[in-house]
Order: C-alpha cells, then structure tokens, then sequence
C-alpha cells in the first residue's frame, strides 16, 4: 500500500524526562516531552475597556434627571425649613443693647408660635413698618392690656412691668416725652427695644399685629 507509512527505530520514552523520537517520511526529528504542561482552555485577553460599557444616551437622561430632582428637593427643603422651622439671623445696630449686640448671630425659631402665641418678655424678629424691613424687639404688651407711660417706667394694666434685662438706670419715655395712656387692640402687640433712648419700636410706629412677628429669638 503506497499510502502507508512505515516506522521504524521507534523509541518510546520510560520516564516523563526522556526526549521520544518519531519518523517522519523518512526523517528522525527529537520532540522535547514538556513536563507538567496543563492542558485546558486557554482564557482570552480582556481589553480594560471592554469591562465598562460606555454609558448610553438614555442612561445620561436620567443621571441628568437624577441630579435635577436632587437640586430641586433640596432648595424646597432649605426654603420650607427656613420658612417655617428656623433660620439664622445677624443683629444690626444697637436698639437692643445691652441684651443683644451689633453682629451677634441667633437662631430665628420660626416653629416656637405654631404651638402658642408670642409671650411678655420674647425678643423677637418683626416686620418693621417704619422701614418696612426686619427689626429685632421685645415684646412689652398683649392683646387687649393698657399700657401708661409714666415719669420714665411703663405700667402694664395699672401695674409696674419689671424688666431685669435693661441697663441701671434706663428710663422710657414716649417720643412727646408725655403721659399716655394707650391699649393694644385684637391681635396686637406693643413691642420695645431694650436701648430705650436709641429704639425705633412701637412708641412711634404704634403697635404690631400677630402675622408682622415672624418668629422668636433663640438663645
């Protein structure tokens, strides 16, 4: 048979070490046996860009829309807290020295008269009307009380209003300098400031209504 081959001086190796020889149409060639060589499935090469895919179109839009969402609630959420729960505020000018003064910071609670109404004794934040601005105050009298200006001390309904919080030696008088008797009305309140001879306050833009107070200072 033309197509058969014949080998001869074949040499089959006893250990792994041993070279082992083979005929090949009529010529000896020395195959190495290499030891221990694994044999399995060669991994293929992964490319570092090919573990990310590329973002698409759509997955951009709602990233975008993500983060827009995020902005909008967070601005919503600094507005109603500054709103309605507390804010910071920064006092300007010297109407209520000795208790509060020039560029002290405090933190305006907003929430205190959702629960009860402003009380005798509270510095507040008012909606000033003189200047149509805001303007740090105490409050001196409720709704429906009296109020007599008298030789430099207030009587609140006939009585002598005692306020440790002013400096020695303060007196209040009315911009005349008269006596006078005057009463606050339904939701109004009569507001000082605590530097008597340096105060713009209800003695000359008359008394404040409930919704022109925003809040309490805390301290």
């Amino acid at each position: 048979m033309n197509n058969l081959k014949t080998l001869t001086n074949i040499s089959l190796p006893t250990q792994l070490s041993e070279p082992q020889w083979w005929e090949e149409e009529g010529k000896l060639s020395l195959l190495p046996l290499r030891e221990s060589e694994p044999v399995g499935i060669v991994p293929a090469k992964i490319s570092p860009k090919s573990l990310a895919a590329e973002p698409s179109g759509l997955d951009l839009k709602r990233q975008l829309a993500l983060l827009i969402c995020l902005a909008a609630l967070s601005i919503l959420g600094y507005y109603l807290l500054s709103r309605y729960v507390a804010t910071s505020v920064i006092v300007q000018g010297k109407s209520m020295w000795p208790t509060l003064q020039d560029g002290d910071r405090f933190i305006l609670n907003r929430w205190s008269y959702f629960r009860h109404g402003p009380k005798r004794g509270d510095v507040v934040v008012v909606k000033d009307p003189g200047h149509h601005d805001y303007a740090v105050k105490r409050i001196i009298a409720l709704p429906g009380e009296t109020l007599l200006f008298k030789r430099g001390e207030v009587l609140i309904n006939g009585k002598h209003l005692l306020e440790p919080y002013l400096a020695s030696g303060t007196q209040t008088y009315l911009p005349d300098s008269a006596e006078k008797l005057i009463m606050t009305g339904n939701d109004q309140y009569f507001v000082l400031g605590d530097n008597r001879s340096n105060s713009e306050d209800s003695r000359f833009y008359g008394a404040v209504r409930r919704s022109q107070i925003v809040g309490a200072i805390a301290r």
